[in-house]
């Protein structure tokens, strides 16, 4: 009896230290997979939407109320760069300035853009992205009559967790603008939101 309770009690600190192995192991498995570029995603054609909101910041409030909702689909293909995420894009954005309550309608901005996103690889991905097109700014009511068009841009930061590898779910945020070729002046505004990717 007494060589069994002697066994036993040598046996205890091996399982204790076998399941401190594992559950070591197990961290630092999953460490990897959160740092690994191949747990990120392959190359191929990208669809994303784009869902949020918006704040003027010059130019805008003086016709509506300066705050804003926004959605934008973007189209790109994921190229099969290692180390990082490139995906050269086109964007088609719309963005509407609701009403101010002092009998200033809504307005609206539609533009179509192109660019590039980069970010690093991996299971969560930080990333900056920019892009320049064409946009206008129309009035809501009377058939969207025209009040400034010209070159609009944006640029920002998003950061993505990519769940399977080809879904990405993130958040965004970034700068806007849209310089008013008629009379000179630019248009900025700030928008935030969350977004979609898929990958195929």
């Amino acid at each position: 009896m007494e060589n069994t309770n002697t066994l036993n009690a040598r046996r205890t600190p091996l399982h204790a230290r076998h399941r401190l192995s594992m559950a070591t192991l197990a961290l630092l498995g999953a460490l990897w997979m959160l740092a690994s570029p191949a747990s990120a995603q392959a190359s191929g054609w990208m669809l994303a939407l784009d869902a949020g909101g918006g704040l003027d910041n010059g130019g805008l409030a003086a016709t509506s109320s300066g705050e804003a909702t926004s959605v934008s689909l973007r189209a790109g293909y994921q190229l099969p760069t290692p180390g990082l995420r490139i995906i050269p894009e086109v964007k088609a954005g719309l963005i509407r300035f609701g009403e101010d309550g002092l009998g200033n309608s809504a307005q609206e901005i539609r533009s179509m853009r192109a660019g590039l996103k980069v970010g690093l690889p991996g299971f969560i991905s930080p990333a900056i992205y920019g892009h320049v097109g064409y946009g206008k700014l129309t009035g809501v009511e009377d058939t969207f009559p025209t009040i400034a068009s010209g070159t609009t841009y944006d640029a920002g930061l998003a950061l993505d967790l990519t769940l399977l590898p080809m879904i990405n779910l993130g958040i965004h945020a970034g700068v806007n603008g849209m310089i008013d070729e008629n009379r000179s002046e630019t248009l900025r505004w700030y928008d935030a939101g969350a977004h979609i990717e898929v990958i195929f």
